[in-house]
């Protein structure tokens, strides 16, 4: 009985933690301020993200297509730990969705938009995890089709 219980406490957490990033089509868009004088709004339209930033230096505007038929879901977290909020677009993979696929994409103060950050690691950043701690961003990857641990620091983009 008692294993029940943390098994639904675990199941419980898990929805609590993710609903909040689902941001489903036809659902307001996500804003944030990742500097300050800098808005950023986040719309997803099934496979396409389009980041519009406004910042002092101007005003960018992309889409970012991807190439899952899995929900797109955001995060918004300090991937870089240089104190500003940061991005992330993840989906859970096409097989059994036993895993979770992220593209990072990191504020740029000079440039006043985002840069993706590119895996130390591997092909693709996989089961992210934040060490606050030890300032690691965590992730998995494969390597002949073993999965791999990966710790990296990613510096603060300029």
């Amino acid at each position: 009985m008692h294993i029940t219980k943390i098994v639904w406490a675990a199941a419980a957490l898990a929805c609590w933690v993710l609903a909040p990033a689902a941001l489903a089509a036809g659902e307001p868009p996500l804003r944030f301020t990742p500097a300050p004088g800098v808005e950023t709004v986040l719309e997803i339209d099934g496979q396409t993200v389009t980041v519009s930033t406004t910042a002092p230096s101007g005003h960018h505007s992309r889409a970012i297509v991807f190439d899952t038929s899995m929900a797109l879901r955001p995060a918004i977290a300090d991937y870089n730990f240089d104190g500003y909020p940061d991005f992330a677009i993840w989906h859970t993979d096409e097989g059994k969705g036993t895993y979770s696929i992220y593209r990072i994409f990191t504020f740029s103060s000079t440039q006043g938009d985002f840069v993706e950050l590119v895996p130390a690691c591997g092909d693709a950043f996989i089961d992210v995890r934040l060490s606050k701690k030890d300032k690691l961003l965590h992730n998995s990857y494969y390597r002949d089709n073993q999965v791999v641990s990966c710790a990296h620091r990613y510096r603060r983009v300029r």
